[in-house]
């Protein structure tokens, strides 16, 4: 494998270290300690003041559609101020995850061209010894000795969020280390894999499967190998349906989560009601925007909170790593970061269809994007940098 970078510092370290708390603040007994949040994110605040101290740049154009979406808040208040009718754009559930992604995909252009191969295997290491630590004390906790398929209500609640970092944790494994511990990487990818099913986390089920279909269609080259496997997962949903005993485990159990097919507000919890909502609320608010309104859905949550105008910039920013992934797909040796982040993107896109806040949160779950993406653009950057070098020379 090419080395990603060659200057050497703690820089990697660090960021493992930050990538670590972040992932252990998700146990349930911390989530919420306002100690362990001040912790990661004076981690991360640390990190950024280390980086501007060895005089790494910060992008401001990589967060563009920030700085727009920013500029769009700011009428939007005055315009409220002048009509008093109590909107306040800056305190919807959205700004400030939103800023904290673009941080974070700061912090990760800063450290991207400081970032070895080495250096980026060991923060792939600790998320995933992190995540494995978090869903050793869910399982612990919260599933060991329960019928958990049997039961009609989420018997963990942030089951989304831990999922998400979950699957995160199973695409790093198979990227970063199938190749060389097979065993180890199928033990780590299954028990994961169980406990999302275990949570009845639904969206982050479906959005695996979408991977695994991405990964089918557009990432395995050979086409024998291609056919093979299309035909496998083909025969697999086949018998998941036909066999009584499987249909009544994924389907009824964990898809339906125990409830009738007509009951839609119990198979969706809620979110129907959500998707009712906003149809009655957007004709009224479709250009301005309620200033912040919670709905279980990223897309209706911000074109009602922000209206059309205020979510143009806010869905590019959604997008922003995929597009940037598409721009340097053909490059050999940056291959690693875009698969990662475009699986990482629609993985946490499509969760945000069933969520307010993905891809830019809740919590910590969706940081790790942002961070790939910054690395993605540093090490693109930094080649480009160096073909203008030797463009000159010659």
């Amino acid at each position: 494998m090419r080395t990603l970078g060659t200057k050497k510092n703690e820089i990697g370290t660090f960021l493992a270290i930050t990538c670590f708390l972040c992932n252990i603040s998700q146990v349930p007994q911390l989530m919420g300690n306002t100690f362990v949040r001040l912790l990661y994110l004076g981690a991360w605040l640390a990190l950024f003041f280390l980086l501007c101290l060895q005089n790494e740049k910060i992008h401001f154009g990589a967060i563009a559609p920030i700085i727009i979406f920013d500029i769009i808040c700011v009428i939007f208040q005055t315009l409220n101020l002048l009509e008093n009718n109590g909107k306040n754009y800056f305190k919807s559930n959205l700004f400030q995850p939103i800023h904290l992604c673009g941080f974070i995909l700061i912090i990760g252009i800063m450290c991207g061209k400081s970032l070895t191969h080495k250096d980026f295997q060991k923060v792939s290491v600790a998320f995933i010894a992190s995540s494995l630590i978090v869903a050793l004390v869910i399982y612990l906790n919260v599933f060991r000795g329960i019928d958990w398929a049997s039961e009609g209500e989420y018997l963990y609640s942030s089951k989304n969020s831990a999922g998400q970092i979950f699957l995160t944790s199973i695409i790093l494994v198979i990227y970063m280390f199938y190749e060389r511990y097979k065993f180890l990487s199928l033990l780590i990818s299954t028990f994961l894999m169980l406990l999302i099913f275990m949570m009845k986390s639904r969206a982050t089920i479906i959005s695996a499967l979408i991977i695994l279909l991405y990964v089918i269609f557009f990432i395995v080259k050979n086409p024998k190998k291609k056919l093979f496997l299309i035909f496998l997962f083909s025969i697999v949903v086949c018998f998941v349906f036909i066999n009584p005993t499987l249909h009544k485990l994924f389907i009824e159990e964990i898809m339906l989560r125990n409830k009738e097919l007509t009951d839609i507000t119990g198979v969706t919890s809620n979110r129907d009601l959500h998707i009712q909502y906003f149809s009655r609320k957007f004709p009224k608010y479709w250009l301005l925007g309620t200033g912040g309104t919670y709905i279980e859905a990223f897309p209706l949550a911000g074109l009602l909170s922000y209206g059309v105008v205020g979510f143009i910039p806010m869905f590019v920013f959604s997008i922003y790593p995929i597009l940037v992934a598409m721009k340097y797909r053909k490059v050999p040796h940056l291959r690693l970061f875009t698969s990662i982040v475009v699986i990482l993107n629609l993985m946490m896109w499509f969760n945000g269809i069933f969520e307010e806040l993905s891809p830019f949160g809740p919590g910590v779950k969706c940081y790790f994007l942002w961070l790939v993406t910054g690395i993605l653009l540093s090490k693109a950057k930094q080649q480009n940098n160096e073909e203008d070098s030797n463009d000159v020379r010659l």
